[in-house]
């Protein structure tokens, strides 16, 4: 498993919600669930900004849970041999919302995901704030433990973990297809694995970066855009200006789930300039998010620039199980 701040982004899953088409005071309140004053703009009515900020879109109260099973899979296919077979790995990820934490003088609820992989567990935390016109996060590093102002009663993101030393995903994935470890499919892999990682860092955020601030009502300085809201079709967004990667909302969409079926929004991630080989969705409602998927090609060539294969992996996030503390129409199929 990833044993550096880098390889932990490449395992997570995170968040993300649509809108586009509202402008919003800051709110001067200290509780980072709590809607700001709002305005109508010519995208989004008024009964759509008030299902929106109801109770707030995301469910960020103390004390939710969510259960999610992910599968990476990859597979190596040469233009002139039959493909190698599916190599897959499985993880479960506990998330849960634990408390809140001050961080650039604002208050950030803060989720910790617990992934386990066979023996080995990670650890992460993710810091939110919402309010009127969408869902942020602060930009800082997610391998890094919070430091609660507020703690929740004890549950089992708060039991002892074990942490065991654990391979890398690339080591893992050249132990199953030794092929890659020879050229042209090594620096393959690693151009492969360094376009997942700069995918999942936007998805979940692992590291600290500049971020220019939106208008108000938009991203606050020291922070990134997970979803803007109203939600409507066609709206769209930035996730973060550098690198660029954009958020558009395609529309509803009724999936089957372990959970039973539920009715989400499908938001589509288009990655700096790897458009035609990256397909990346998210399906969100008002249960939180309900999947994530990743699919990446890459092309391999040989010396004289003729392509002789293709590395290719896909990744699921499902949810498997929630506990909300206000379920607030999360039921509604």
């Amino acid at each position: 498993m990833l044993a550096t701040r880098t390889q932990q982004q490449l395992r997570l899953s995170l968040s993300l919600i649509l809108a586009l088409g509202i402008a919003a005071c800051r709110s001067t309140s200290t509780d980072p669930n709590e809607p700001a004053a709002s305005v109508v703009t010519q995208a989004a009515s008024a009964e759509e900004i008030s299902a929106n900020l109801k109770s707030g879109f995301y469910p960020l109260q103390q004390g939710n849970r969510w259960d999610y099973h992910r599968t990476f899979e990859f597979q190596i296919i040469p233009d002139n041999a039959p493909p190698s077979p599916p190599e897959v790995f499985l993880s479960n990820i506990e998330s849960e919302i634990v408390g809140t934490e001050q961080l650039f003088g604002r208050s950030y609820v803060v989720q910790k995901d617990t992934e386990t992989e066979g023996p080995y567990t990670f650890l992460r935390w993710i810091r939110f704030r919402q309010d009127a016109s969408g869902l942020y996060e602060a930009d800082v590093s997610i391998g890094v433990p919070a430091a609660l102002t507020t703690e929740g009663s004890p549950g089992r993101s708060n039991r002892n973990t074990i942490t065991r030393a654990a391979r890398s995903l690339k080591e893992r994935m050249i132990a199953a297809q030794p092929v890659l470890l020879d050229e042209p499919y090594r620096a393959l892999l690693d151009q492969h694995l360094a376009r997942r990682a700069a995918i999942l860092s936007a998805l979940s955020l692992g590291s600290s970066r500049n971020v220019i601030a939106a208008p108000p009502g938009g991203a606050l300085s020291g922070e990134i855009t997970r979803l803007r809201y109203p939600m409507h079709r066609g709206a769209t967004w930035n996730i973060r200006n550098f690198p660029l990667f954009a958020s558009t909302v395609e529309g509803p969409e009724m999936l089957d789930l372990p959970i039973g079926k539920r009715n989400a929004t499908r938001v589509r991630i288009t990655p700096p300039g790897q458009a035609s080989v990256a397909d990346i969705f998210l399906w969100y409602n008002r249960c939180g998010l309900l999947r994530l998927t990743i699919h990446i090609e890459s092309e391999a060539s040989d010396s004289t620039g003729q392509p002789i294969g293709r590395i290719v992996s896909r990744e699921e996030q499902v949810i498997t199980g929630l506990d909300l503390v206000d379920r607030n129409g999360c039921d509604r199929p």
